[in-house]
């Protein structure tokens, strides 16, 4: 009841797996991954050239805290989240998968503190900049408390992020945009509305 793959160990595993005709119908797959529960179906069709893959599920819970240690990103933010995923595909290599790759994927969380980075800090900063007055003083190391909402489109091996929703103490963030997959590129994102509330800027809409 326990399984290894790429440094992510899942426990109480239960696969209802049906092979016939060349498809694999994963029925069920259940598990424990970092405190969190896994309930997901599968299928992949073998019957052809490429082969076709299809995935849905989601993790209840998970543990932000081991998870992000086990990409070896420890101590980046502490917390619970849902993720949810519903996603199809076809091809025979990493690239034609990628190219490929249909549906949606998102995060929900609340109460998630980030550790190694302060958004009030850095967003204060960049307005002192803009404004060319001294930095604030005084903002937190890290982003207490903070909700988090993303939600991710792909279409054709393109993500376009439907929904980002950041909410902390003092700050309230949305934005949009695109990322290239292959090269996981996030620059087209792009911040549409913000909240910032400090001791200087009591409310500061952009």
């Amino acid at each position: 009841n326990r399984v290894l793959s790429n440094g992510q160990v899942m426990t109480d595993v239960q696969v209802d797996l049906e092979i016939r005709d060349g498809i694999a119908s994963f029925h069920h797959i259940l598990g424990v991954l970092h405190e969190g529960e896994l309930q997901a179906k599968a299928k992949i069709n073998m019957r052809h050239p490429a082969v076709m893959m299809e995935i849905f599920g989601g993790i209840q819970g998970v543990n932000l805290g081991p998870l992000f240690a086990s990409l070896g990103t420890a101590e980046v933010a502490s917390g619970r989240a849902d993720i949810s995923w519903d996603l199809m595909t076809a091809g025979v290599t990493y690239n034609a998968l990628t190219a490929s790759l249909e549906g949606s994927f998102g995060i929900k969380a609340e109460k998630v503190v980030f550790n190694a980075v302060s958004l009030q800090g850095l967003i204060c900063s960049a307005l002192a900049v803009i404004n060319k007055i001294p930095p604030e003083q005084g903002s937190p190391e890290h982003a207490p408390s903070t909700d988090l909402d993303i939600l991710i489109d792909f279409n054709s091996g393109k993500g376009r992020l439907e929904k980002f929703q950041l909410e902390s103490p003092g700050v309230a963030l949305t934005g949009a945009g695109n990322i290239l997959l292959n090269t996981l590129d996030f620059r087209h994102i792009h911040i549409l509305h913000g909240i910032v509330s400090t001791s200087r800027y009591v409310e500061l809409t952009f």
